[in-house]
């Protein structure tokens, strides 16, 4: 990963791609398996205060993600909704980016 990738990472605006989006997500999975407890035991109120930024900041790349597809970022409440999950899933994932410039920005690489 450059610079330039963990520059787009990091910033509000913009798009990520597909590489990005594997590694941020990669990342807060293992974030999530170290801070949660295991799940015979209730989480405290410091595990979830400590979730709750790292969820966000998931939500904000995939929101990315999606405008590098140049779809809405409504497009990611798709995951939300049993079975239509799959489908923003896999295209989030796989997919390559639409173009160069869409509706959401410019990407350089």
């Amino acid at each position: 990963m450059s610079i330039k990738s963990i520059e787009a990472v990091l910033r509000s605006d913009g798009r990520v791609g597909r590489v990005e989006y594997w590694i941020v997500n990669i990342i807060c999975i293992a974030l999530f398996s170290i801070i949660m407890p295991p799940s015979y035991s209730a989480p405290t109120w410091t595990a979830w205060l400590l979730v709750a930024p790292i969820a966000i900041y998931g939500i904000h790349v995939t929101i990315k993600r999606a405008h590098d597809r140049n779809r809405s970022f409504l497009f990611v409440f798709l995951f939300f909704i049993p079975i239509v999950w799959f489908w923003p899933a896999i295209e989030l994932a796989f997919f390559p980016r639409v173009d160069k410039n869409n509706a959401y920005g410019t990407r350089a690489h």
